[in-house]
């Protein structure tokens, strides 16, 4: 019963937010009738559902190949099998915690402890790698914003102030990240901070030790940071498959539109709408931005789908977008705890 109760407390606000999301699906498909849901799956398009979850494996694979050619140029004998796992593993936990903000952590505990890199190396990896998505997200955003804005301003009432604090959430998220990647007093001050702060509060034996390591890994970040600036073709490349990545992303609601036999929306304002969702759900405190996702996927998309068939189509873009990222995820740790095991026989 302890044990329940443990796990109950540390999975509190994942649990909320599964239960918020899944809460608002089933809502909606009350409302819009349990025998038009049901009969609107058994008319799906295998091609198209098939080419949904495929864009959805591929935007995996382009996110550990935009993190790949990172690690490669620094540890050239790493294999994209690492890569991709622990690109799952930042699938798994961004999905889990709130604003999405154990993925980065959770990614720097397998590159340092199972994959022996420093943390300083990392740390600069992850802080490229985080750089290099935001900025593809926010460029992605703002061109949707200026393509797409008026069609759905005329549609859809206070969509400029929803999609403006969204795109400004992403704006400030940009400009920390670039700070803390070029700005090595920041830096400096901000980890020392830390350091003081866990001193303060008894968390931290040998102080000096301590400094000593934060200042060592504090030099490795910004070597390993400098080399990403001398390095442009594998920065070049890393954008190239974030946006490969995106492109494969918000397309999956086209997809899921196809799948539900349906024709005639324009592709590039589906993709805009996908955009907006992801802008405006992707800062939400809840995990995987439950509640938001929802809500927005069904106030944009509701000009493109039936009344009668925006909630299974809701349903099958959050399985194939959210829930599939938790199956996959846990299926890729528990493979590795596995083989971890065997080896230590």
């Amino acid at each position: 019963m302890k044990t329940f109760k443990t796990w109950l407390k540390k999975n509190i606000i994942t649990i909320l937010g599964t239960a918020i999301s899944l809460g608002l699906v089933v809502y909606f498909c009350y409302t819009t009738g349990w025998d038009t849901f049901v009969k609107s799956f058994s008319r799906l398009s295998p091609l198209w559902l098939i080419a949904a979850m495929v864009s959805m494996v591929l935007y995996w694979v382009f996110e550990a190949l935009a993190l790949h050619v990172l690690v490669h140029h620094i540890y050239p004998k790493r294999r994209f099998l690492r890569s991709f796992r622990i690109a799952m593993v930042g699938q798994l936990y961004n999905a889990i915690t709130p604003f999405a903000s154990g993925g980065q952590p959770m990614q720097l505990y397998e590159m340092t402890v199972n994959d022996g890199m420093s943390m300083g190396s990392a740390s600069s990896v992850m802080t490229r790698k985080c750089l290099v998505f935001q900025t593809g997200v926010t460029v992605f955003s703002l061109v949707a914003l200026v393509y797409a804005y008026s069609f759905f301003a005329e549609n859809i009432s206070g969509f400029l102030v929803v999609t403006g604090l969204g795109l400004l959430l992403n704006l400030l998220y940009l400009g920390a990240l670039l700070l803390l990647a070029y700005n090595r007093k920041l830096t400096t001050k901000l980890t020392n901070g830390v350091v003081k702060l866990l001193m303060k509060l008894r968390l931290v034996k040998n102080p000096r030790t301590i400094h000593e390591r934060v200042d060592n890994q504090l030099k490795l970040f910004h070597e390993s940071s400098h080399m990403f600036s001398n390095a442009r073709p594998v920065v070049v490349m890393s954008y190239v498959f974030t946006f490969l990545q995106l492109c494969c992303y918000f397309l999956i609601p086209y997809c899921v539109y196809r799948a539900f036999g349906l024709v005639g929306a324009p592709v590039a304002m589906m993709v805009a709408a996908a955009a907006y969702v992801y802008m405006i759900s992707a800062f939400m405190p809840l995990p995987g931005g439950s509640g938001a996702a929802e809500s927005s996927f069904y106030m944009l998309f509701l000009l493109f789908f039936s009344n009668s068939v925006i909630a299974p189509a809701m349903l099958l873009w959050r399985t194939i977008t959210y829930y599939s990222c938790l199956i996959a995820g846990a299926a890729t740790m528990a493979a590795v705890k596995d083989r971890g095991k065997i080896a230590a026989e």
